[in-house]
C-alpha cells in the first residue's frame, strides 16, 4: 500500500456535492485508475472498497465530522484487512492467505488504512472549508 492523494478528490465531491457526486467521482476515478495506473484493476478496486466507507459514513451523519470519521476508519479496516489477505496480497504477490497472514500483521494494514483515511478526509475537508470552496457547493451546512 501506498499512501496517495487520489481520493482527496472522492471526499472533495462529498463535501461539495453530497453522497450522489461522491459516488460518481469515485467510480470516475476508479475507471481512470484501472486504465492508466501501474496498479490497475486491483488497485482500482482496493482504493474504492477502502475509501467507500469513508464518504458513506460521512453521509450518514451529515453535519458531522469526528464521529463518522471514526467509523468510517474502523469500516474501512473491518473491510480492508481480509480483502487485502485474500485478494489483494495473493494477486499482487503470489502469497497464500496463510502466509500473507503471518508476514504482514493485520494492525499494519489497519494502521496503513487508518493513515490514508484519515488523511484524505482531513485534507478534502481543510480544502473545502479553510480554502473556502464550500461557497460554490450545492449543498449549504
Amino acid at each position: 500500500m501506498w499512501i496517495d492523494l487520489v481520493a482527496v478528490s472522492w471526499l472533495i465531491a462529498f463535501f461539495l456535492f453530497g453522497l450522489r457526486s461522491a459516488l460518481y467521482v469515485s467510480l470516475l476515478g476508479f475507471i481512470v485508475i484501472t486504465l492508466f495506473a501501474p496498479d490497475t484493476w486491483l488497485g482500482a478496486s482496493m482504493k474504492w472498497l477502502a475509501t467507500a466507507p469513508m464518504w458513506l459514513s460521512l453521509g450518514l451523519f451529515p453535519g458531522k465530522l469526528i464521529l463518522p470519521l471514526i467509523i468510517g476508519l474502523i469500516i474501512r479496516s473491518l473491510i480492508i484487512i481480509p480483502i487485502n489477505y485474500f485478494y489483494a496480497i495473493p494477486i499482487w504477490t503470489g502469497m497464500s492467505p496463510a502466509v500473507a497472514i503471518h508476514a504482514i500483521p493485520w494492525y499494519i494494514i489497519a494502521a496503513f488504512n487508518s493513515l490514508q483515511g484519515l488523511l484524505d478526509v482531513v485534507l478534502a475537508w481543510i480544502i473545502v472549508y479553510r480554502f473556502r470552496l464550500n461557497r460554490f457547493a450545492a449543498l449549504k451546512p
